[in-house]
């Protein structure tokens, strides 16, 4: 059985006490093993509703927020294998983009456009030896961690776009809670969006979904519901009796 891994210790980024550290390259995924759930962005829903059950849960904020889930409701359906490599039960590979920036994360501070770089000092990628340096001489941003900035810029951008269109389910009232399920150890409510309740969207209501293109986002999240109860016991496959 895997070692669990040590639980993040995030802290903001800063020359004076982060100057030393250099980052090791990408190694696998064994921070993410004890993952339940990863936060999604709206751009990820179509890639990811083939291989996780995606859903949404609600903040101590009030604000919904999209995630997918890795381990089914409780179930030993991890997606980090022994060698730490992303192996979902499912093909093609999709790694949600909130785990592919590895030690590095954004936290705001008084609001979405006041944002830190965080960097977890528990992870094994930090290293004072070997690695690409995160500072220069000067004290400056190295090229890696700028490009990790940017990076880290751009995918806040797409969380506010889905914390606009989160906002415009929660107005039109489409959240519904998913019987009985529950998406983490915090035994958080997990909810969907149900296609007859799309359906009955006034025609102004309608228009604001499919003139940002969310449309096509919330469909996947309802083919993704298929991947929700992984407790059935699979259905014996029959010829049929023309070509048996």
């Amino acid at each position: 059985m895997a070692e669990l891994t040590p639980a993040p210790r995030y802290e903001v980024l800063n020359v004076h006490s982060h100057r030393q550290l250099k980052v090791l390259g990408h190694q696998g995924y064994d921070f993410a093993r004890g993952l339940r759930s990863a936060d999604l962005v709206v751009s990820e829903f179509e890639p990811a509703a083939s291989l996780y059950p995606l859903v949404f849960v609600r903040e101590a904020d009030g604000l919904y927020r999209p995630v997918a889930l890795l381990k089914r409701f409780g179930r030993g359906c991890g997606s980090v294998g022994a060698d730490g490599r992303w192996t979902p039960p499912y093909m093609p590979m999709y790694v949600p983009m909130a785990l592919r920036y590895h030690p590095f994360a954004l936290a705001a501070r008084d609001g979405p456009s006041d944002l830190s770089v965080c960097i977890d000092t528990s992870s094994d990628l930090l290293s004072r030896e070997q690695g690409a340096p995160l500072f220069d001489r000067d004290g400056q941003a190295s090229a890696a961690l700028t490009q990790v900035m940017a990076a880290l810029a751009a995918l806040n951008q797409l969380r506010l776009q889905t914390d606009n269109l989160c906002r415009a389910l929660a107005h039109f009232g489409l959240f519904t809670p998913i019987s009985g399920q529950l998406v983490d150890d915090e035994e958080r409510q997990a909810y969907k969006v149900d296609e007859a309740d799309l359906n009955r969207l006034a025609d102004a209501e309608l228009c604001v979904l499919r003139q940002h293109g969310w449309l096509r986002a919330l469909y996947a999240h309802q083919v993704s519901l298929a991947n929700v109860d992984l407790s059935a016991a699979p259905v014996a496959h029959r010829w049929p009796e023309a070509f048996a």
